[in-house]
């Protein structure tokens, strides 16, 4: 769960920066960081109900 919320502070942080480059592919990285944060969410909601 903790591997996934990094993976999705990264590409969240991924698109801001691509933004500034070339608005878009940070628009094209939009989906992914929105499923990277709704995987954390499982991920931990999974944890949560294991623990």
């Amino acid at each position: 769960a903790v591997d996934s919320f990094f993976v999705a502070i990264t590409a969240l942080s991924l698109t801001f920066i691509a933004w500034r480059i070339h608005k878009t592919a940070a628009i094209l990285f939009i989906p992914y960081v929105l499923w990277s944060f709704f995987a954390t969410y499982l991920a931990f909601t999974i944890y949560g109900m294991n623990h």
